[in-house]
């Protein structure tokens, strides 16, 4: 007998005893891993990604709350010393630009800090000599 079922190249669905699915499995887990080797946090462990996740969206939101207040506090400082001195918008707007500019460099410099210590241990950081102390070819 012949089959006449029209089987296209590598689209069968793997068996439990295929030892070619099972090579797949473990390079994907392991690539995926290797992806993520400048993180301290393995993607594959739901648990350590999920708290992650979250201590990201804290500090981002604490950002946040401290962009808005901090142009909250200067601009409510610049509008009393407004209404003391009997100009208008100028203290208000001078304060709230000095607060916001503040904010900016701050972040920037945290944020730049952050990357240093990222990079310090990511792929693209390594010295390209190996640990047998020779160069790569």
């Amino acid at each position: 007998m012949v089959d006449t079922t029209n089987h296209a190249q590598g689209i069968e669905a793997p068996t439990g005893t295929d030892s070619r699915a099972v090579r797949l499995g473990r390079g994907f887990r392991r690539a995926v891993i290797t992806a993520a080797g400048g993180t301290s946090v393995n993607p594959l462990d739901r648990e350590s990604y999920a708290q992650a996740t979250n201590r990201g969206y804290g500090e981002a939101t604490g950002r946040g709350f401290e962009l808005a207040l901090v142009l909250v506090v200067f601009g409510g400082i610049g509008w009393l010393v407004d209404r003391v001195t009997g100009r208008a918008p100028l203290f208000f707007l001078i304060f709230a630009v000095v607060g916001f500019a503040g904010v900016a460099v701050k972040l920037w410099l945290g944020y730049d800090l952050e990357m240093r210590e990222h990079d310090k241990g990511a792929v693209w950081s390594r010295s390209r000599r190996s640990t047998t102390g020779k160069g790569m070819r």
